[in-house]
């Protein structure tokens, strides 16, 4: 329907002819047809003209857009698209929240659950009119083979390793997270995961009963009507840990609440980390997650927050500079035996020779290399244990039998027992008079030795085994990781020209998005799946435990599975089952709300709130 008006002078109708050849070509041709003169009024007239062709061309296009994104959408098909499509932005209504991206993800999942354990989601772009599609993987059989196959036939989405690309790691010096294929990623696994071996980790355990302590310490002091913030609590707690496995710098602890220097190195001419070394490795992680959540944020932002987009530049450079002058004064170390320190461990196999085309030669780690993945390291080893804390108290917040019974099992262990006598000893000497004293002296002040010494890692940490003695306590943060943990579904693209999955073949650059989270909640392979319950963790309820076949795959989804597995794995479950037994050994934990706390996407999945309250246990 078009409207003219008239001016009192010769005027030229346009005449629109439609030439239709499909819902992807519609090509409108112009021509001026001379009207005859008429004399017109003082006021002005409206001549409408209809055009019959040019709406049945509409309407044709409009009906084949419908049919055809019926038909994707089918859920006989193998793999059905979520309704809901729009042309060139697929399912943009997952995208309207990005706080909710995974809610709305799962929910998806969930709507187009059929028997292949396989449906899609589209998402915009301008390269299709259906937008890009990610095929989703609701079946923990499929998922173990692409997790198996990684990362020969399948590797990381290239969408996110583009997002992260100088946040997480450099331009052109991928870490062990995101190297790619077998040759390069094999190159960083091979020279990182000496770190993170049983006798390296089982070292850490003096420090991550030091820290629990302080956790304890801290929470000790603060009054009982004041909520806690349990989830800065726990992030400053794996900060320590990392920072100290990392750098071998065993004073740090940014827990403790009388501790004056908690971030600093007392080697001699070493540089000092920055105050915001914390927030300078977690806040450009965070601003990436904005951007993978949402396609358009990258967009707005580079107009409307470039002050935000300045800030995590600065973060950046401030990092890269501290990593770097900290490699070069650890290279000039003399490298000790006992030294187990992820950063002593790389800077020794550092080699940035390159050949007459400026190609590296050696199968060692550049210098770059080895900044970013001491980026990973930090960032990975923070976020992950952190989240699955703060689930695991509020938990416990909700549960008071949940709590005593580890609380006894603490006191059986020898944990609850040595976390009081360390802080009999803190209240005796002030924080000015211990660091006069050597460690020897310090630790002559316990009443007692280190607990756990003389269990092995492999029991400390091992699922369905009912000879951990902190069996229960690891099966609540287990239980915490399986039903929220950081990262509920894995991203993977295909590498390989072809594979095939459930029956259908898929060509190279195919998206996947595995949903973990709901393969851990389904009922078909986990018993009475929707209900917290760590007793399926410790052996001792052989009813409540995954089918065999699928336990050991079940037990690692939420540290990744297969050979990409996160290698702090051991690491972050020591941590956790130490600090949640210290905890409850000497604590009450109390909900602040009847409810637990919804999630919301950041770069992970963790809980809005995660406060609680705290008293002295008697």
């Amino acid at each position: 329907l078009f409207h003219f008006n008239f001016d009192g002078y010769r005027t030229h109708l346009l005449k629109f002819r439609v030439l239709y050849e499909g819902p992807s070509a519609l090509h409108f041709i112009f021509i001026s047809t001379p009207l005859h003169s008429f004399p017109l009024h003082s006021q002005s007239h409206t001549m409408i003209v209809f055009y019959p062709a040019a709406i049945v061309a509409l309407v044709s296009l409009v009906v084949v857009w419908v049919l055809r994104a019926r038909a994707l959408t089918n859920k006989n098909n193998k793999i059905p698209n979520l309704p809901g499509l729009v042309p060139f932005a697929g399912n943009i209504a997952l995208f309207t929240k990005p706080t909710s991206f995974i809610a709305m993800l799962e929910e998806a999942a969930a709507r187009c659950a059929i028997k292949s354990g396989l449906a899609a989601v589209r998402v915009p772009t301008l390269t299709n009119l259906w937008g890009k599609r990610f095929v989703l993987v609701d079946d923990v059989k499929v998922a173990k083979l692409i997790l198996a196959r990684r990362p020969l036939t399948y590797d990381r989405p290239h969408v996110l390793l583009k997002a992260l690309k100088g946040r997480l790691d450099g331009v052109k010096a991928p870490s062990v997270f995101s190297a790619l294929g077998q040759n390069e990623w094999g190159r960083a696994r091979r020279l990182v995961s000496p770190a993170f071996n049983h006798a390296n980790v089982q070292s850490m355990l003096p420090d991550c009963l030091d820290l629990a302590a302080s956790v304890v310490q801290k929470w000790l002091t603060t009054s009982d009507d004041v909520s806690i913030d349990s989830l800065e609590t726990f992030n400053n707690l794996t900060f320590s840990v990392i920072t100290r496995v990392g750098f071998g710098l065993s004073s740090v602890d940014t827990v403790r609440p009388d501790h004056q220097a908690s971030l600093s190195d007392p080697r001699e001419g070493a540089p000092q980390p920055p105050p915001t070394l914390l927030n300078d490795v977690k806040d450009p992680i965070e601003f990436a997650g904005k951007w993978i959540r949402n396609p358009f944020a990258k967009y707005h932002d580079m107009i409307f927050a470039r002050d935000e987009i300045a800030a995590i530049t600065l973060s950046r450079k401030r990092l890269n500079k501290y990593f770097h002058d900290l490699l070069e004064f650890q290279q000039q170390q003399s490298s000790t035996n006992d030294d187990h320190s992820l950063i002593n461990k790389l800077a020794t196999s550092i080699d940035d020779t390159t050949n007459a085309d400026n190609i590296k030669t050696s199968r060692k780690l550049t210098s770059e290399e080895v900044i970013s993945n001491i980026m990973t390291f930090y960032f990975a080893g923070i976020d992950t244990t952190a989240i699955g804390l703060a689930w695991s108290v509020l938990f416990l917040a909700a549960d008071p039998d949940l709590q005593r019974r580890v609380a006894h099992e603490s006191r059986e262990a020898g944990i609850a027992a040595w976390i009081e006598a360390e802080l009999e000893k803190r209240v005796r000497l002030s924080p000015a008079e211990q660091n006069k004293m050597s460690s020897d002296e310090l630790s002559s002040l316990s009443s007692s030795a280190h607990p756990l010494s003389d269990v092995s890692l492999t029991t400390l940490v091992s699922s369905y085994n009912n000879e951990n003695p902190l069996r229960l306590a690891h099966g609540v943060f287990m239980e915490a990781l399986r039903m929220h943990g950081p990262a509920p579904i894995l991203g993977a693209e295909l590498a390989a020209e072809s594979a095939e999955l459930a029956g259908e073949t898929f060509k190279k650059g195919e998206l996947f998005f595995m949903m973990l989270r709901r393969m851990q909640m389904d009922s078909t392979y986990t018993p009475r799946a929707e209900e917290f319950l760590p007793e399926r963790w410790t052996g001792e309820v052989p009813e409540l435990e995954p089918a065999p076949e699928l336990k050991n795959v079940l037990s690692s989804l939420m540290f990744g599975g297969g050979p990409r597995v996160c290698p702090g794995r051991h690491l972050s479950e020591l941590e956790a089952s130490i600090t949640l037994s210290a905890i409850c050994a000497l604590l009450e934990l109390n909900p602040t709300s009847p409810e637990l706390p919804p999630e919301e996407t950041v770069f992970t999945q963790k809980p809005e709130s995660a406060n609680i309250r705290v008293t002295p246990r008697h």
